[in-house]
């Protein structure tokens, strides 16, 4: 096959539909692609951006180990209270007891 001026060259309407078709296509995915990847790229900046620095987790990390510290010393005093109260209370009643013979 030689092509030169005098080729003939036919195509027909079904074919030049068909690869108009076939382009818009890749046309469409290319687009589709190129707008993925710059969303990917933004969505990466926003994580750099946003995400927790470790001094920033290190802190967070500190105050939570000192609060739950300071919860357990709480309880504990708040258990020798309670302990304290019984003891009275068993006292009183003791007491009670002892006058209403």
């Amino acid at each position: 096959m030689k092509l030169n001026t005098d080729s003939n060259f036919n195509l027909t309407l079904k074919e030049i539909v068909a690869a108009l078709v076939g382009l818009s296509s890749l046309f469409g995915i290319y687009f589709t692609l190129q707008s993925d990847v710059a969303n990917a790229a933004s969505a990466i900046e926003d994580l750099k951006l946003n995400s927790v620095q470790k001094v920033e987790f290190t802190f967070k990390d500190e105050l939570i180990r000192e609060s739950i510290k300071n919860s357990q010393l709480q309880i504990n005093h708040i258990e020798k209270s309670v302990d304290e109260i019984n003891s009275t209370v068993k006292k009183l009643d003791e007491r009670i007891y002892e006058l209403t013979k």
